[in-house]
C-alpha cells in the first residue's frame, strides 16, 4: 500500500502519507457511512498533506483520494 492516513484513529487532523517521492494527489473527498459527502479538499500543492477534520463528528469515514490521472483510492478513517 503506497498511501496511508496518519494518525488513524485521528481527532482533529490527519496527514496523507505517500511512499512516492512526488505524490500527485488532486482531491480528497470524505464520506460518512451512509455514503454522503461530508468534506472535500482540493489539493493545490504537493506540500499540502495535512487536513482539518475537527468539524466532523466522531465515527467511521471513507476517504476517497484522487490523483491527477483520475485514479481513485479508498481508505477508512476513524475519528475519536
Amino acid at each position: 500500500e503506497n498511501v496511508a492516513l496518519f494518525p488513524n484513529p485521528a481527532t482533529s487532523r490527519f496527514q496523507l502519507i505517500s511512499k512516492n517521492l512526488s505524490p500527485d494527489f488532486e482531491k480528497i473527498v470524505i464520506y460518512n457511512t451512509l455514503g454522503n459527502v461530508v468534506s472535500t479538499f482540493l489539493i493545490t500543492s504537493p506540500t499540502q498533506t495535512s487536513f482539518d477534520v475537527s468539524l466532523l463528528s466522531k465515527g467511521l469515514y471513507i476517504v476517497e483520494i484522487t490523483n491527477v490521472d483520475k485514479q481513485k483510492l479508498l481508505k477508512k478513517l476513524l475519528l475519536n
